[in-house]
């Protein structure tokens, strides 16, 4: 996903790396926050259909320019 179609390969991996390992870090922080205030249910809910509706928009065909 990261690299389909990409040009700069290396930099893009780097950006990854760096953004993937704050997202593990704040996803914990989330999670934590979404149960103090909306319940345990909508800490797997909320992050659930997120991570679904990123993966139906990565999979719906795109325009090629």
């Amino acid at each position: 996903m990261l690299v389909a179609n990409r040009d700069n390969v290396g930099r893009i991996l780097g950006v990854n790396g760096v953004f993937g390992n704050v997202g593990v870090a704040f996803s914990a922080l989330m999670a934590g926050a979404l149960a103090q205030y909306a319940g345990w249910r909508a800490a797997f809910i909320v992050p659930g259909t997120i991570a679904v509706g990123v993966g139906v928009a990565f999979a719906l065909p795109r325009a090629r320019s």
